[in-house]
């Protein structure tokens, strides 16, 4: 610990300056709960996997030297580093493996002793098995295939490419290492990786919207005007849903309104009005009028039960 092993404990300006010094080695971050703001983990995903540092201008003018890294971050912590909230972007960057309650290990301190008193001898074998051209072009063919084989899936393209270089390395280490035959297989893998509609935000945008009106069912009952606020009404196939009520909602938990009712438009799920191009309809609710998203609950097929209402 702290001499290869960091924590989060870190601001981004060393993150990103550890990142630059072991370059091509594996920046391990340990102890994810150490961070106070848990906002600013999707900032961090994004800052450590671009590769390059922020540009810095110098006192005497000029620029400083950026850093810039090519290797993977390893990180462990008591939560997950994504939540609900997290961008597609973050998502599609992290494959992320929970432990669980499993015992990973028969006697981790006996491993811990093992690992102290021998290290380093893989990775100079490793590294000098991949400078002989042959073997390298083995490690393409391995990683080509393996990347044709989880494409095929649902995975997304990014997800699928890290994974490809992951059972490449194991394949690898296999073949120039262990030689057990017991390197990873892509049904092994796979559980783990995100798929379209895992990094789609508006995917989950929608699950979001879905559990947030059955939450807030008995606001959409006219007859409440007397005692609370009232933000739309169910109305035969529809539910209306005041747009300014749907804006600060949406914006509170993370999800872009406008970008979101676009992509409800485009899936048929919200009213559209082709001759003003807006995703909001005029409707009457409690005798005022205003603008409203009219969700089209009944386009849902068995799950528009999810939506089923009585004042």
């Amino acid at each position: 610990m702290g001499k290869y092993i960091q924590t989060f404990n870190s601001t981004a300006v060393a993150q990103e300056l550890s990142a630059g010094f072991v370059n091509s080695m594996p920046l391990i971050l340990d102890e994810l709960q150490i961070v106070k703001d848990k906002k600013d983990f999707d900032q961090m995903i994004y800052q450590l996997s671009e590769g390059v540092g922020r540009a810095r201008g110098q006192k005497t003018g000029g620029l400083q030297r950026t850093t810039t890294w090519h290797n993977c971050i390893i990180t462990s912590g008591e939560q997950p580093i994504l939540n609900s909230n997290s961008g597609g972007g973050a998502i599609n960057r992290i494959i992320e493996i929970s432990c669980d309650d499993v015992n990973l290990f028969d006697n981790p301190g006996e491993l811990v002793s093992v690992l102290k008193g021998n290290h380093g001898h893989a990775g100079k074998l490793f590294v000098e098995a991949l400078s002989d051209p042959e073997t390298m072009q083995i490690a393409k063919d391995w990683q080509e295939h393996y990347y044709k084989q989880i494409a095929k899936t649902d995975v997304t393209e990014k997800q699928a490419l890290a994974a490809s270089l992951i059972l490449t390395a194991d394949a690898m280490m296999d073949s120039v290492l262990f030689k057990d035959n017991n390197c990873l297989v892509v049904a092994e893998v796979s559980g783990f990786l995100s798929t379209n509609a895992d990094v789609s935000i508006h995917t989950r945008a929608y699950e979001w919207l879905k559990g947030w009106i059955a939450q807030n069912g008995f606001r959409f009952n006219e007859l409440n005007g007397e005692t609370g606020e009232v933000w739309g009404k169910f109305s035969g196939v529809k539910l209306y849903i005041n747009i300014n009520v749907f804006r600060k909602h949406c914006i509170e938990n993370g999800f872009h309104p406008k970008e979101f009712q676009k992509w409800m438009g485009r899936h048929n799920l919200i009213e559209h009005n082709s001759a003003t191009g807006r995703y909001t309809v005029g409707t009457t609710v409690n005798g005022h009028r205003g603008e409203y998203v009219a969700l089209l609950y009944s386009e849902l097929g068995d799950e528009h039960e999810d939506f089923d209402y009585i004042p």
